[in-house]
Protein backbone atom coordinates (compact mmCIF):
# COMPACT_ATOMS: atom_id res chain seq x y z
CA UNK A 1 0.00 0.00 0.00
CA UNK A 2 1.23 3.41 -0.90
CA UNK A 3 0.09 6.14 1.23
CA UNK A 4 1.60 10.18 1.97
CA UNK A 5 3.92 10.86 4.82
CA UNK A 6 4.39 14.31 3.90
CA UNK A 7 3.48 16.67 1.21
CA UNK A 8 0.33 19.14 0.44
CA UNK A 9 -2.43 18.02 -2.17
CA UNK A 10 -4.09 19.85 -4.61
CA UNK A 11 -7.29 19.57 -4.37
CA UNK A 12 -8.20 21.05 -8.07
CA UNK A 13 -5.65 19.50 -10.06
CA UNK A 14 -5.90 16.31 -7.94
CA UNK A 15 -1.70 16.32 -7.57
CA UNK A 16 0.44 15.68 -4.44
CA UNK A 17 3.82 16.17 -3.62
CA UNK A 18 5.49 14.99 -1.15
CA UNK A 19 7.26 11.10 -0.25
CA UNK A 20 5.89 8.44 -1.06
CA UNK A 21 6.19 5.73 1.57
CA UNK A 22 6.12 1.35 0.36
CA UNK A 23 4.63 -1.21 2.84
CA UNK A 24 4.86 -4.42 1.12
CA UNK A 25 5.08 -7.39 3.15
CA UNK A 26 4.83 -11.02 1.64
CA UNK A 27 4.25 -13.53 4.11
CA UNK A 28 3.70 -17.26 3.56
CA UNK A 29 2.62 -19.35 6.56
CA UNK A 30 4.14 -23.06 6.48
CA UNK A 31 4.27 -25.02 9.88
CA UNK A 32 6.06 -28.15 10.55
CA UNK A 33 3.63 -30.33 8.83
CA UNK A 34 4.25 -28.84 5.62
CA UNK A 35 7.03 -29.47 2.81
CA UNK A 36 7.36 -27.51 -0.44
CA UNK A 37 9.67 -28.72 -2.95
CA UNK A 38 11.01 -28.40 -6.39
CA UNK A 39 13.45 -30.78 -8.27
CA UNK A 40 15.25 -30.44 -11.92
CA UNK A 41 17.33 -33.58 -13.15
CA UNK A 42 18.12 -34.95 -16.50
CA UNK A 43 17.89 -38.24 -17.35
CA UNK A 44 19.61 -40.59 -20.12
CA UNK A 45 18.85 -44.07 -21.31
CA UNK A 46 21.36 -45.45 -23.50
CA UNK A 47 20.85 -46.21 -27.52
CA UNK A 48 21.76 -48.99 -29.78
CA UNK A 49 21.62 -51.27 -32.60
CA UNK A 50 18.44 -52.80 -33.68
CA UNK A 51 18.25 -56.34 -34.70
CA UNK A 52 19.78 -56.84 -38.87
CA UNK A 53 16.87 -56.80 -41.88
CA UNK A 54 15.93 -60.52 -42.91
CA UNK A 55 17.65 -60.95 -46.01
CA UNK A 56 19.32 -64.06 -48.28
CA UNK A 57 22.70 -65.02 -48.83
CA UNK A 58 25.01 -62.93 -50.90
CA UNK A 59 26.69 -64.52 -54.15
CA UNK A 60 29.85 -64.44 -53.00
CA UNK A 61 28.62 -66.38 -49.78
CA UNK A 62 26.77 -68.64 -51.95
CA UNK A 63 29.89 -69.01 -54.31
CA UNK A 64 32.36 -69.95 -51.38
CA UNK A 65 29.43 -72.38 -50.25
CA UNK A 66 29.48 -74.24 -53.36
CA UNK A 67 33.33 -74.46 -53.71
CA UNK A 68 33.06 -75.44 -50.13
CA UNK A 69 30.95 -78.47 -50.98
CA UNK A 70 33.32 -79.65 -54.25
CA UNK A 71 31.21 -77.62 -56.76
CA UNK A 72 33.76 -77.33 -59.93
CA UNK A 73 34.91 -73.31 -60.01
CA UNK A 74 33.61 -73.73 -64.29
CA UNK A 75 30.26 -74.79 -63.44
CA UNK A 76 30.14 -71.92 -61.74
CA UNK A 77 31.42 -69.76 -64.11
CA UNK A 78 29.04 -70.89 -66.88
CA UNK A 79 25.89 -70.03 -64.28
CA UNK A 80 27.09 -67.08 -64.09
CA UNK A 81 27.59 -66.25 -67.13
CA UNK A 82 23.90 -67.04 -68.83
CA UNK A 83 22.40 -65.86 -65.37
CA UNK A 84 24.49 -63.02 -64.09
CA UNK A 85 21.80 -61.91 -61.73
CA UNK A 86 20.77 -65.32 -60.23
CA UNK A 87 21.85 -64.51 -56.69
CA UNK A 88 21.08 -63.08 -54.45
CA UNK A 89 17.57 -65.02 -54.93
CA UNK A 90 15.60 -62.00 -53.12
CA UNK A 91 16.94 -58.81 -51.33
CA UNK A 92 14.65 -55.84 -49.35
CA UNK A 93 15.12 -52.46 -50.42
CA UNK A 94 12.40 -51.35 -47.66
CA UNK A 95 13.74 -49.00 -45.40
CA UNK A 96 11.54 -48.49 -43.06
CA UNK A 97 13.56 -47.81 -39.70
CA UNK A 98 17.02 -46.83 -38.80
CA UNK A 99 20.15 -49.66 -38.02
CA UNK A 100 20.71 -47.78 -34.77
CA UNK A 101 18.47 -45.89 -32.18
CA UNK A 102 19.71 -42.70 -30.54
CA UNK A 103 20.34 -42.30 -26.88
CA UNK A 104 16.75 -41.17 -24.51
CA UNK A 105 17.62 -38.31 -22.90
CA UNK A 106 14.97 -36.15 -20.67
CA UNK A 107 15.16 -32.80 -18.36
CA UNK A 108 12.72 -33.58 -15.54
CA UNK A 109 10.89 -30.47 -13.40
CA UNK A 110 9.39 -31.27 -10.54
CA UNK A 111 7.17 -29.11 -7.79
CA UNK A 112 5.17 -29.77 -5.01
CA UNK A 113 4.04 -29.53 -2.01
CA UNK A 114 3.62 -32.23 1.25
CA UNK A 115 1.02 -31.15 3.77
CA UNK A 116 -0.34 -33.34 6.81
CA UNK A 117 -3.31 -31.01 8.36
CA UNK A 118 -6.19 -31.88 10.91
CA UNK A 119 -3.87 -32.47 13.65
CA UNK A 120 -2.45 -35.48 11.25
CA UNK A 121 -6.12 -36.44 10.15
CA UNK A 122 -5.62 -35.22 6.38
CA UNK A 123 -2.64 -36.01 4.25
CA UNK A 124 -3.00 -33.46 1.10
CA UNK A 125 0.22 -33.89 -1.56
CA UNK A 126 0.37 -31.95 -4.80
CA UNK A 127 2.42 -32.36 -7.09
CA UNK A 128 3.62 -31.03 -10.78
CA UNK A 129 5.81 -32.10 -13.13
CA UNK A 130 6.92 -31.51 -16.56
CA UNK A 131 9.57 -34.16 -18.66
CA UNK A 132 10.53 -32.55 -22.34
CA UNK A 133 12.01 -35.55 -24.18
CA UNK A 134 15.04 -35.59 -26.62
CA UNK A 135 14.93 -38.98 -28.82
CA UNK A 136 12.27 -40.60 -26.42
CA UNK A 137 12.29 -44.38 -27.87
CA UNK A 138 9.52 -46.70 -28.35
CA UNK A 139 9.73 -50.22 -29.85
CA UNK A 140 7.66 -51.89 -32.28
CA UNK A 141 7.62 -55.03 -33.93
CA UNK A 142 9.23 -54.74 -37.75
CA UNK A 143 9.72 -57.63 -39.94
CA UNK A 144 9.77 -60.69 -37.46
CA UNK A 145 11.51 -58.50 -34.42
CA UNK A 146 11.65 -55.58 -32.06
CA UNK A 147 12.86 -52.67 -33.27
CA UNK A 148 13.57 -49.25 -31.38
CA UNK A 149 12.61 -45.75 -33.15
CA UNK A 150 13.30 -41.77 -31.55
CA UNK A 151 10.66 -39.29 -31.34
CA UNK A 152 11.04 -35.64 -29.26
CA UNK A 153 8.24 -35.64 -27.21
CA UNK A 154 6.89 -33.57 -23.70
CA UNK A 155 4.94 -35.25 -21.14
CA UNK A 156 3.29 -32.89 -18.31
CA UNK A 157 0.43 -33.23 -15.39
CA UNK A 158 -0.16 -33.11 -11.55
CA UNK A 159 -1.04 -35.78 -9.27
CA UNK A 160 -3.16 -35.32 -6.26
CA UNK A 161 -2.89 -37.70 -3.25
CA UNK A 162 -5.04 -37.33 -0.15
CA UNK A 163 -5.59 -39.61 2.92
CA UNK A 164 -8.96 -38.62 5.48
CA UNK A 165 -8.75 -40.26 9.10
CA UNK A 166 -12.06 -39.23 10.69
CA UNK A 167 -11.31 -41.59 13.57
CA UNK A 168 -8.39 -43.77 14.10
CA UNK A 169 -10.07 -46.99 12.81
CA UNK A 170 -12.02 -45.05 9.44
CA UNK A 171 -9.54 -44.47 6.76
CA UNK A 172 -10.95 -42.79 3.20
CA UNK A 173 -8.08 -42.31 0.20
CA UNK A 174 -8.37 -40.64 -2.93
CA UNK A 175 -5.92 -40.59 -6.02
CA UNK A 176 -6.20 -38.05 -8.83
CA UNK A 177 -4.06 -38.33 -11.88
CA UNK A 178 -3.89 -36.03 -14.42
CA UNK A 179 -1.88 -36.31 -17.66
CA UNK A 180 -0.81 -34.42 -21.11
CA UNK A 181 1.57 -36.08 -23.40
CA UNK A 182 2.55 -34.58 -26.93
CA UNK A 183 4.89 -35.61 -29.62
CA UNK A 184 7.12 -32.84 -31.31
CA UNK A 185 6.13 -31.18 -34.72
CA UNK A 186 8.09 -32.57 -37.45
CA UNK A 187 8.31 -36.17 -36.13
CA UNK A 188 7.23 -39.01 -38.65
CA UNK A 189 7.55 -42.35 -38.86
CA UNK A 190 5.82 -45.15 -41.12
CA UNK A 191 2.90 -46.70 -40.26
CA UNK A 192 2.81 -50.76 -41.21
CA UNK A 193 -1.24 -50.66 -40.68
CA UNK A 194 -1.35 -47.73 -43.44
CA UNK A 195 1.45 -47.81 -45.26
CA UNK A 196 0.06 -45.83 -48.03
CA UNK A 197 -1.66 -43.25 -45.70
CA UNK A 198 -5.01 -42.93 -47.69
CA UNK A 199 -3.00 -41.63 -51.27
CA UNK A 200 -4.57 -43.06 -53.63
CA UNK A 201 -1.61 -43.05 -56.33
CA UNK A 202 0.06 -45.86 -54.39
CA UNK A 203 -1.00 -49.12 -53.83
CA UNK A 204 -0.15 -52.26 -50.60
CA UNK A 205 1.58 -54.88 -52.50
CA UNK A 206 2.80 -58.46 -51.06
CA UNK A 207 6.08 -59.10 -52.94
CA UNK A 208 7.13 -62.74 -51.88
CA UNK A 209 6.77 -65.25 -49.41
CA UNK A 210 9.87 -65.16 -47.57
CA UNK A 211 10.09 -61.82 -47.28
CA UNK A 212 8.09 -60.13 -43.90
CA UNK A 213 7.04 -57.07 -45.17
CA UNK A 214 4.79 -55.69 -47.39
CA UNK A 215 5.93 -52.93 -49.96
CA UNK A 216 4.41 -50.25 -51.35
CA UNK A 217 4.15 -49.06 -54.96
CA UNK A 218 2.99 -46.45 -57.37
CA UNK A 219 -0.64 -47.50 -58.46
CA UNK A 220 0.28 -46.75 -62.02
CA UNK A 221 3.08 -49.27 -61.80
CA UNK A 222 0.98 -52.09 -61.08
CA UNK A 223 -1.97 -51.14 -63.31
CA UNK A 224 0.42 -50.56 -66.22
CA UNK A 225 1.78 -53.90 -65.80
CA UNK A 226 -1.44 -55.81 -64.79
CA UNK A 227 -3.20 -54.59 -67.98
CA UNK A 228 0.07 -55.87 -70.00
CA UNK A 229 -0.19 -59.24 -68.53
CA UNK A 230 3.06 -58.89 -66.24
CA UNK A 231 2.81 -60.68 -62.95
CA UNK A 232 6.14 -60.21 -61.45
CA UNK A 233 5.05 -59.27 -58.15
CA UNK A 234 8.88 -59.24 -56.59
CA UNK A 235 9.69 -56.40 -59.39
CA UNK A 236 6.38 -54.69 -58.05
CA UNK A 237 8.86 -53.87 -54.75
CA UNK A 238 12.28 -53.96 -56.11
CA UNK A 239 13.82 -56.99 -55.42
CA UNK A 240 15.64 -59.18 -58.08
CA UNK A 241 17.89 -61.89 -58.34
CA UNK A 242 16.90 -65.81 -59.39
CA UNK A 243 12.61 -64.30 -60.00
CA UNK A 244 13.97 -60.83 -61.41
CA UNK A 245 16.44 -62.69 -63.68
CA UNK A 246 13.61 -65.47 -65.07
CA UNK A 247 10.66 -62.79 -65.41
CA UNK A 248 9.49 -60.15 -67.39
CA UNK A 249 10.82 -57.15 -65.99
CA UNK A 250 8.02 -54.54 -64.04
CA UNK A 251 8.05 -51.92 -66.20
CA UNK A 252 7.12 -47.93 -64.91
CA UNK A 253 5.00 -45.98 -67.31
CA UNK A 254 5.90 -42.59 -65.47
CA UNK A 255 9.27 -43.15 -66.48
CA UNK A 256 8.85 -43.83 -70.47
CA UNK A 257 8.17 -47.84 -69.66
CA UNK A 258 11.60 -48.49 -68.22
CA UNK A 259 12.63 -50.90 -65.67
CA UNK A 260 10.42 -49.88 -62.36
CA UNK A 261 13.19 -48.88 -59.75
CA UNK A 262 11.80 -47.67 -56.44
CA UNK A 263 14.37 -45.68 -56.30
CA UNK A 264 12.85 -43.06 -58.57
CA UNK A 265 10.34 -42.57 -55.51
CA UNK A 266 12.09 -41.64 -52.98
CA UNK A 267 8.64 -40.67 -51.13
CA UNK A 268 8.22 -44.69 -50.26
CA UNK A 269 11.60 -45.24 -48.59
CA UNK A 270 12.54 -48.56 -51.11
CA UNK A 271 9.04 -49.61 -51.17
CA UNK A 272 8.65 -49.48 -47.06
CA UNK A 273 5.49 -46.63 -47.31
CA UNK A 274 4.55 -42.86 -47.25
CA UNK A 275 5.40 -41.06 -44.07
CA UNK A 276 2.80 -40.47 -41.19
CA UNK A 277 3.23 -37.43 -39.93
CA UNK A 278 2.86 -37.60 -35.78
CA UNK A 279 3.81 -34.30 -34.73
CA UNK A 280 0.51 -33.16 -31.80
CA UNK A 281 -0.17 -37.18 -31.13
CA UNK A 282 -0.22 -38.50 -28.01
CA UNK A 283 2.21 -40.90 -26.71
CA UNK A 284 1.50 -44.94 -25.80
CA UNK A 285 -0.16 -45.67 -22.86
CA UNK A 286 -0.77 -42.08 -21.51
CA UNK A 287 -4.64 -41.76 -20.55
CA UNK A 288 -5.67 -38.22 -19.55
CA UNK A 289 -7.29 -39.01 -16.29
CA UNK A 290 -6.77 -41.70 -13.16
CA UNK A 291 -8.35 -41.87 -10.28
CA UNK A 292 -7.87 -44.08 -7.25
CA UNK A 293 -10.39 -44.46 -4.58
CA UNK A 294 -10.78 -46.43 -1.18
CA UNK A 295 -11.84 -47.14 2.18
CA UNK A 296 -11.04 -49.13 5.36
CA UNK A 297 -12.06 -49.59 8.79
CA UNK A 298 -10.70 -51.61 11.83
CA UNK A 299 -12.85 -53.94 14.17
CA UNK A 300 -10.75 -54.56 17.53
CA UNK A 301 -11.18 -58.20 18.40
CA UNK A 302 -10.71 -59.98 21.64
CA UNK A 303 -6.94 -61.02 22.41
CA UNK A 304 -5.21 -57.97 20.60
CA UNK A 305 -7.17 -59.50 17.22
CA UNK A 306 -8.10 -56.21 14.29
CA UNK A 307 -9.89 -56.91 11.60
CA UNK A 308 -10.02 -54.79 8.83
CA UNK A 309 -11.83 -54.42 5.86
CA UNK A 310 -10.61 -52.58 2.78
CA UNK A 311 -13.05 -51.65 -0.69
CA UNK A 312 -10.86 -49.67 -3.45
CA UNK A 313 -11.64 -49.22 -6.88
CA UNK A 314 -9.81 -47.71 -10.00
CA UNK A 315 -10.49 -45.74 -13.10
CA UNK A 316 -8.69 -44.37 -15.89
CA UNK A 317 -9.59 -43.10 -19.47
CA UNK A 318 -9.06 -43.40 -23.00
CA UNK A 319 -5.21 -44.07 -24.39
CA UNK A 320 -3.61 -44.79 -27.43
CA UNK A 321 -2.02 -48.57 -28.12
CA UNK A 322 0.72 -46.75 -30.64
CA UNK A 323 2.19 -43.84 -31.40
CA UNK A 324 -0.05 -43.38 -34.44
CA UNK A 325 -3.36 -42.43 -32.62
CA UNK A 326 -5.10 -44.26 -35.12
CA UNK A 327 -8.79 -44.46 -34.91
CA UNK A 328 -10.33 -46.56 -33.71
CA UNK A 329 -7.39 -48.98 -34.71
CA UNK A 330 -4.99 -47.67 -31.64
CA UNK A 331 -7.91 -46.47 -29.13
CA UNK A 332 -7.94 -48.30 -25.35
CA UNK A 333 -11.16 -47.42 -24.06
CA UNK A 334 -11.28 -46.33 -20.69
CA UNK A 335 -11.56 -49.24 -17.97
CA UNK A 336 -12.07 -49.93 -14.61
CA UNK A 337 -11.34 -52.11 -11.60
CA UNK A 338 -12.68 -53.18 -7.97
CA UNK A 339 -11.07 -55.07 -5.23
CA UNK A 340 -11.97 -56.21 -1.99
CA UNK A 341 -10.10 -57.41 0.94
CA UNK A 342 -10.77 -58.45 4.59
CA UNK A 343 -7.96 -59.39 7.21
CA UNK A 344 -7.46 -60.35 10.67
CA UNK A 345 -4.14 -59.64 12.39
CA UNK A 346 -2.20 -59.63 15.36
CA UNK A 347 0.65 -57.16 15.01
CA UNK A 348 2.36 -57.99 17.88
CA UNK A 349 2.89 -61.30 16.46
CA UNK A 350 3.43 -60.15 13.08
CA UNK A 351 0.93 -62.94 12.03
CA UNK A 352 -1.76 -61.76 9.36
CA UNK A 353 -4.80 -63.72 7.27
CA UNK A 354 -6.28 -62.01 4.18
CA UNK A 355 -9.34 -62.93 2.13
CA UNK A 356 -9.14 -61.04 -1.23
CA UNK A 357 -10.79 -60.57 -4.33
CA UNK A 358 -9.44 -59.04 -6.74
CA UNK A 359 -11.30 -57.43 -9.96
CA UNK A 360 -14.56 -57.75 -7.75
CA UNK A 361 -17.10 -57.38 -11.06
CA UNK A 362 -15.03 -59.22 -13.19
CA UNK A 363 -14.52 -56.59 -16.24
CA UNK A 364 -11.84 -58.00 -18.65
CA UNK A 365 -10.70 -54.53 -20.43
CA UNK A 366 -8.10 -54.19 -23.03
CA UNK A 367 -5.36 -52.52 -21.10
CA UNK A 368 -2.52 -52.58 -23.44
CA UNK A 369 -1.54 -54.11 -27.52
CA UNK A 370 1.06 -54.30 -29.77
CA UNK A 371 0.70 -54.91 -33.57
CA UNK A 372 2.69 -57.94 -35.34
CA UNK A 373 4.37 -57.91 -38.65
CA UNK A 374 2.83 -57.69 -42.13
CA UNK A 375 3.61 -61.56 -42.64
CA UNK A 376 1.55 -62.33 -39.35
CA UNK A 377 -1.42 -60.60 -41.57
CA UNK A 378 -1.11 -57.39 -39.01
CA UNK A 379 -2.33 -59.56 -35.68
CA UNK A 380 -2.30 -57.89 -33.18
CA UNK A 381 -1.40 -59.45 -29.43
CA UNK A 382 -3.67 -57.41 -26.58
CA UNK A 383 -3.12 -57.19 -22.84
CA UNK A 384 -6.29 -57.79 -20.81
CA UNK A 385 -6.97 -57.48 -16.83
CA UNK A 386 -6.89 -60.90 -15.20
CA UNK A 387 -10.23 -62.58 -14.28
CA UNK A 388 -11.81 -62.16 -10.75
CA UNK A 389 -9.61 -63.63 -8.40
CA UNK A 390 -10.17 -65.01 -4.83
CA UNK A 391 -7.67 -65.98 -2.84
CA UNK A 392 -6.60 -66.24 0.85
CA UNK A 393 -2.89 -66.01 2.40
CA UNK A 394 -1.77 -66.45 5.27
CA UNK A 395 1.46 -64.26 6.11
CA UNK A 396 3.91 -64.70 9.85
CA UNK A 397 6.66 -63.24 10.64
CA UNK A 398 9.40 -64.37 12.88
Amino acid sequence: KGYPETGTINQEWGEWTGRLVLDWKPELSFTDNTMVYGSFSRGYKGGGANPPRPGFATKAELVQIALDQGVPQSLLDQIDQFLPNLFPVLKLTADEYGDTFAPEFVNAFEVGAKNTLLGGGLTLNLTGFYYDYTDYQISQIRDRTAVNENFDATMGGLELESIFSPTPDLQFLANVGYLHTRVADGETSIDIMNRTQGNPNYTLAKPWVQLPSNCVVPTAVIVNNLTNGIYNYTGFCGVGGLLGSAITPVLDPNFGNTKYDPANYPELHGGAGLLADLGGNELPNAPHWTVNVGGQYTFHLRDEWAMVVRADAYWQSQSWARIYNSDPYDKLHGWYNANLSVWLEQPDKQLKIEFYVKNLLDTTPITGAFLNSDDTGLTTNVFTLDPRLIGLSIRKGF
